[in-house]
């Protein structure tokens, strides 16, 4: 990202979470997680996500997956794809970072690319960045 991207900020309503056990180890379960978010706010739009989660006795986990977005950036309407790593706490709470895929953008969003973050609060505040551009 260049010095010119634009700091978007918004909220994150879990709407769906599915849990689907794949695997088990020593380490943990491996579950596979669907799930539908809402963002609100400079990132306005529904969020489909798959995951796969290391589920750890303690209630801490490891994840990775993709979020298909739908909506508007900045104004600007199409969707695109949100590579995203991240653990979440015994207490529920997930912290992440994502970055968009390459070539992913549709409609006005053709060309987005950006990283950012979240924070997910089980019953709590939930929040995200995208530091983005249109190429």
């Amino acid at each position: 990202m260049d010095a010119m991207a634009t700091h978007a900020t918004g909220s994150i309503e879990s709407k769906t979470w599915d849990f689907q056990p794949c695997d088990e180890t020593e380490a943990g379960r491996l579950s596979r997680m669907t799930a539908t978010d809402l963002f609100h706010g400079d990132v306005e739009g529904e969020a489909r996500a798959e995951f796969v989660a290391l589920l750890r006795e303690d209630g801490s986990s490891s994840f990775a997956g993709l979020y298909v977005v739908r909506g508007d950036v900045g104004r600007r309407r199409g969707s695109f794809v949100l590579h995203a790593t991240g653990w979440s706490g015994a207490d529920g709470t997930s912290r992440g970072s994502w970055s968009v895929v390459d070539g992913s953008g549709t409609g006005e969003l053709a060309g987005l690319r950006g990283t950012g973050g979240f924070v997910y609060q089980a019953g709590g505040q939930s929040s995200l960045t995208l530091d983005y551009d249109l190429g």
